[in-house]
């Protein structure tokens, strides 16, 4: 894992393995947001050095169970010295179903009572995800094609109707983020050979996230997840020109 742009944009604060959850606490660098908006609205030259690096921190927990389901849970905490807004979150998975074998034939559909997107093949083959908060925005289409949009981070509420090789997306818009709030998205992520079962599994996941919200809460406000460990700070220095 190394930051792949000449300045750092993150910094790997701690990891922790178990035997069915993962933890990942990162710190994002949030001066390529602030010189944006300098260029946007002039507002806030005065009163911030952008030399030095201004972060929002970011908890990940994957849940992986004995279940035909896994839940990661993203939280971000500001801890910048201001408010963020028009704060979004936004997933994107390629599920390639059937791999090699059949990755370009992939057909896509966003259940908009569920808040469920998943893609199918001709094998009866399935894959999805959810979160238990509604998406704001959602979108089938060509990888390429959404690929090259991406620095515009605008979902465009379609389904691609022909086969092929496709990614699935929902966004969440989330509002103002002030300073020291938390903002949580847990992601429900399954599969099933049929659209019966994806939704029935997905539906599933739902209530176990919701189930786990104060273990996660509990998790993140914890001491230990604060700290730096000492074994990534040389790495945190590390740039790549290639990932």
């Amino acid at each position: 894992m190394k930051n792949v742009e000449p300045t750092p944009i993150y910094k790997l604060i701690n990891t922790k393995t178990g035997g069915s959850i993962d933890r990942v606490t990162i710190d994002l660098d949030l001066n390529e947001y602030l010189k944006k908006k300098i260029r946007d609205t002039n507002r806030l030259r005065n009163n911030l050095d952008l030399s030095k690096s201004i972060y929002i921190r970011k908890y990940i927990d994957v849940f992986q169970f004995k279940q035909p389901y896994n839940i990661a849970f993203f939280t971000f905490k500001n801890i910048a010295p201001f408010k963020l807004d028009d704060v979004s979150f936004y997933m994107f998975l390629d599920f390639d179903i059937n791999g090699l074998d059949g990755f370009d034939n992939d057909l896509g559909v966003f259940d908009e009572e569920e808040g469920i997107i998943f893609q199918y093949d001709d094998t009866n083959t399935y894959a999805g995800f959810c979160s238990i908060k509604q998406p704001s925005s959602f979108e089938v289409s060509n990888s390429n094609k959404m690929l090259s949009r991406a620095k515009s981070i605008q979902l465009n509420n379609i389904i691609e109707d022909k086969p092929g090789e496709k990614t699935s997306a929902l966004a969440w818009n989330l509002g103002t983020l002030n300073k020291g709030e938390l903002l949580q998205i847990p992601i429900i992520i399954s599969g099933g050979l049929s659209k019966e079962e994806l939704l029935s599994n997905l539906k599933e996941g739902k209530k176990r996230a919701n189930s786990l919200i104060p273990q996660v809460l509990k998790s993140i406000n914890s001491r230990v997840r604060q700290i730096q460990d000492e074994k990534f700070v040389k790495m945190n220095e590390t740039t790549t020109e290639e990932c």
